[in-house]
Parts: C-alpha cells; sequence; structure tokens
C-alpha cells in the first residue's frame, strides 16, 4: 500500500483544500482533511473523498483525529457522518486528541 495519497481541491486556479490518506493498514485508512475554504468540502468533493478509501481501496473504516479544542474539525467531522469513539491522552503534546470513525454502511456520501 501507498504510504500516502492526496486528491486536492481547486477553484478559479488556486488550492482551496485537500483530503490526505494515510497510514494503510488491516483496512483501515487516516483521513487528514485541510481546508481554506468551506466551499473545499462540497457535496461532489465529499463523495470523492469517500469513495477512494472505501471503494478504491477497499478500507472497512476511516479514522480522524482532531486537536480537542479544534470545534471547527469536531462539527465538521460530525457533519460528514464521522462517530466519536475516544480519545488519545495528551497526543499533541500537553493537548488531547479526539478520536472519530466511519464504516462503509455509515458513509452518506457513497452511492449505492
Amino acid at each position: 500500500m501507498p504510504p500516502l495519497k492526496a486528491i486536492g481541491v481547486e477553484m478559479d486556479g488556486e488550492m482551496i483544500g485537500a483530503a490526505i490518506y494515510n497510514n494503510f493498514n488491516a483496512g483501515n485508512v487516516d483521513l487528514s482533511v485541510i481546508a481554506t475554504s468551506p466551499r473545499a468540502c462540497s457535496r461532489r468533493t465529499l463523495k470523492t473523498m469517500f469513495c477512494y478509501p472505501f471503494k478504491v481501496q477497499k478500507a472497512h473504516r476511516v479514522t480522524a483525529k482532531t486537536r480537542e479544542s479544534n470545534v471547527r474539525a469536531v462539527k465538521g467531522l460530525e457533519r460528514m457522518g464521522f462517530t466519536f469513539e475516544g480519545r488519545l491522552r495528551d497526543w499533541f503534546h500537553g493537548e488531547d486528541a479526539l478520536i472519530y470513525g466511519m464504516l462503509p454502511n455509515e458513509c452518506k456520501w457513497l452511492e449505492n
């Protein structure tokens, strides 16, 4: 498996976001999302973002982590359909990481 894959989101010739996939192991893929605009997470983009791990890589889960203080990321993960699963204490050297997961049957972005 590749160590890292990414899908970029471009608008008007400018990169406004990216989905970065890494730690491909035992059917899990870790996902990091970076966005400079809310338009980076359009329905079309989210369909592509989740099609890659679930349909192309055949992952049985996608995992995302964020800083506990990153309220915007927490809300975004929950809007995308991720489920809160727990925390990694002191993961960010003084701040806990919140762990979110999604299974293919929970993904509202996949077409039947």
